[in-house]
């Protein structure tokens, strides 16, 4: 691993397209894991087209004289977006995905929505994925936020079509039992209501003609 600038470049040089990629990707492994060199490991899997390795590696590095953290932030947006358009990278990254939505929405908030829908653009729809994952429905929604919030006219130049929803629609509309439960519950209090006015109060005798008390009068 000393020299690993010369192994390098015996694989750039001879070994075959098959072979080269997984070669460099154990070459990089061995640097990192074993030498400890994170830079030369990060050369190799960038080498080697290795998108998501080389997304952790720069997203865990402290990218030098930035001042401020959304300096660093749009470095680290611009260098995967160009590997991403270089090695045609269209699989799931969760790093990627978070790192250019979180820049995006900092574009958003300082009215740069234009930019920020250009950047929203490299990340695929969650719908494409068979595991959706809570960055993907976060771009969703703020890719949605943004089309409908912007003029037509500008987005159409950007986007040729509308966003997915990034919400699924639910039928809040009652059933008919739903419908049907208030009017047995006034039914049921009409009901109650009848039979305790037609209950003889407690202490008073009933003025019912057929009463004991009257069929005893008539006994007399």
């Amino acid at each position: 691993l000393n020299t690993w600038q010369e192994t390098l470049a015996i694989l750039c040089t001879y070994a075959n397209e098959q072979e080269f990629p997984q070669l460099c990707e154990n070459l990089a492994q061995r640097l990192e894991k074993e030498r400890f060199d994170i830079r030369a490991a990060v050369l190799c899997y960038m080498i080697c087209g290795n998108f998501s390795q080389t997304v952790r590696i720069w997203a865990s590095m402290s990218t030098p004289g930035a001042s401020s953290q959304s300096t660093a932030l749009q470095d680290l947006v611009e260098k995967m977006a160009v590997m991403q358009a270089a090695v045609k990278y269209e699989g799931k990254d969760s790093i990627f995905v978070s790192k250019v939505s979180r820049y995006a929405q900092m574009l958003a908030n300082s009215g740069r929505v234009t930019a920020a829908m250009r950047y929203l653009t490299i990340i695929k729809p969650s719908s494409q994925y068979q595991q959706q994952g809570p960055q993907n429905a976060a771009s969703d929604i703020l890719k949605d936020r943004i089309y409908n919030s912007a003029p037509q006219g500008v987005m159409n130049q950007i986007v040729p079509t509308a966003p997915p929803f990034p919400f699924q629609p639910v039928n809040i509309q009652p059933s008919v039992q739903q419908q049907q439960r208030p009017g047995m519950m006034q039914q049921q209090q009409h009901q109650q209501q009848q039979h305790v006015a037609g209950r003889t109060p407690y202490g008073q005798r009933s003025s019912a003609p057929g009463g004991m008390y009257g069929h005893q009068q008539q006994q007399v």
